[in-house]
């Protein structure tokens, strides 16, 4: 129920994401954000959406490492907005909110000093006790860990050359999800200082890692950008290095479903932004808002990377499951595919993974 009070304070009071110090990453159950408390240049705590539970990893609040949403409004001076959000959201009036002593329990909701204002204190331990999982650090990698990653790129059908490099990550005690599996291929974003970690485990929970800040597209090592009428922004870097080597057009990459802050000096006259199937429908009309904002004459097509028309019903399937590069290493990925989304029957008759297809025999 916070989600719309958490977006006010950060976005339109503190001004998130339009400075370095004051980052504001979506997920799907809460926003990993910079510390609001002092300057801080890297997402080092989360607030919960629904429970409305605010985290820092990196110091404490007047002794505490976990703030209830009503003390997080209260200490950086915003209990008068919580108190308006609460009422408002209940649609019960003052008089009423004051009269009800379970509610104004419930929620620590003070009726009798509307301008009250609270001294509170930062301590920043000089060592960490707690560390992020989305901080990294890379360490020196063995022979056998470097040809297991080789493995992987070759795999994949492309090679170290294209910008996938591989490496060793320390995994901090605190972060329970990788402790036996430490290699991992890293995207170095050239444009920043940001760089991207993939583990190399076959589950798809927790397998990414990131160092930096986000403040710019990727760009494929070794691929000459002419500034192209018609551009390619393609959600995953792995993704965007395929696209690449089929398109002429300059291709792009999106760190997951993340926008960076940042002004590109050009602008093409079209874009298309290609999308995983998964979480499409709740992302689709933010990224498209951001793109027509950050290329404000460009046009923008946005949609999923892989779409089938079904005959019965005049519908579009989304594939949930394949992307460019699974095509690309069965030596199915073709120009048409990437251009249009759509597969050839052929393709469809010979997988299972479209069986609900009208196609599929």
């Amino acid at each position: 129920m916070w989600d719309d009070l958490i977006k006010y304070i950060l976005l339109e009071k503190l001004g998130y994401n339009k400075s370095a110090d004051k980052i504001l990453i979506p997920k799907t159950n809460y926003y990993v954000i910079s510390n609001p408390f002092y300057k801080d240049t890297r997402p080092s705590c989360q607030i919960y959406k629904k429970g409305g539970l605010f985290k820092t990893f990196n110091s404490d609040v007047n002794g505490k490492t976990m703030l209830e949403i009503w003390e997080f409004c209260k200490l950086l001076g915003f209990y008068s907005e919580y108190k308006a959000y609460v009422l408002q959201y209940y649609n019960i009036t003052s008089d009423e909110a004051s009269l009800n002593k379970k509610f104004k329990e419930k929620f620590h909701i003070d009726f009798i000093d509307n301008s009250e204002q609270v001294d509170f204190t930062v301590n920043q331990p000089e060592k960490l006790k707690v560390i992020p999982h989305t901080v990294c650090e890379e360490i020196s990698l063995s022979e056998f860990e470097y040809t297991k990653a080789l493995e992987y790129i070759d795999e994949l059908c492309l090679s170290v050359a294209d910008g996938l490099r591989p490496c060793r990550l320390k995994i901090y005690p605190e972060d329970k999800s990788f402790e036996v599996c430490k290699t991992a291929i890293a995207f170095d974003y050239e444009a920043s200082n940001y760089t991207k970690y993939r583990y190399l485990v076959k589950t798809k929970k927790n397998r990414f890692r990131a160092n930096g800040i986000y403040d710019a597209f990727y760009k494929v090592k070794n691929k000459e950008y002419k500034n192209t009428e018609h551009c390619y922004y393609v959600e995953g870097e792995k993704d965007c290095i395929v696209v690449s080597k089929y398109m002429y057009d300059d291709c792009y990459g999106l760190s997951g479903l993340s926008i960076p802050k940042c002004n590109p000096k050009y602008h093409p006259k079209c874009i298309t932004v290609l999308l995983d199937h998964d979480k499409f429908y709740e992302n689709c009309r933010r990224i498209f808002n951001s793109f027509t904002e950050m290329f404000p004459n460009s046009e923008i097509v946005l949609r999923p990377k892989i779409m089938i028309w079904r005959l019965k019903d005049g519908k579009f399937d989304w594939d949930k499951k394949l992307d460019f590069c699974d095509f690309h290493q069965n030596g199915k990925l073709t120009k048409d595919i990437i251009k249009t989304g759509l597969l050839p029957e052929e393709i469809i008759k010979s997988n299972k993974i479209f069986k609900n297809s009208p196609y599929y025999t």
